[in-house]
């Protein structure tokens, strides 16, 4: 399954299935801004399963239960998302019941991060094709 975060309004991959499309603009809470917007609470040991997310004035932040909760619920093994920079391009969350995979390669100048791609196998192992940044000049001033 792969998305940006999950949600406590989530109860089915048909609630994700049924949604008209497309989804031009979000404004309001619930299952689609929390599929767009929601982060998984890696800042505290034993994060709560949802709370709101400060980070976005938008959506909640959820910890590994609720991941582990969700991937039953879905009949899933695990999580796939994106759209979160991730140091060395992809990150763990959950005992890797969540993985979130960024491509962008230097996305913000002041972090340097790493791009990543992942791949899956045919019996489902995960592995990632990863790229370093190469070296950043900025760019000179025409004269």
């Amino acid at each position: 399954m792969r998305e940006r975060g999950i949600s406590p309004h989530l109860k089915s991959l048909n609630d994700i299935r049924s949604m008209k499309r497309p989804i031009a603009m979000v404004i309001s809470p619930g299952l689609v801004q929390d599929l767009l917007w929601a982060d998984p609470n890696t800042e505290k040991p034993k994060p709560p399963n949802w709370e709101p997310n400060p980070y976005r004035n938008c959506s909640v932040m959820f910890g590994p239960e609720a991941v582990r909760q969700m991937c039953k619920t879905l009949g899933v093994h695990m999580i796939m998302r994106a759209h979160q920079a991730a140091q060395y391009g992809y990150s763990t969350f959950a005992n890797n019941q969540l993985i979130t995979v960024f491509s962008a390669v230097r996305y913000n100048p002041e972090t340097n991060n790493w791009g990543a791609v992942a791949k899956i196998s045919p019996d489902l192992e995960v592995s990632f094709a990863l790229f370093k940044p190469k070296e950043f000049k900025e760019p000179q001033a025409k004269q």
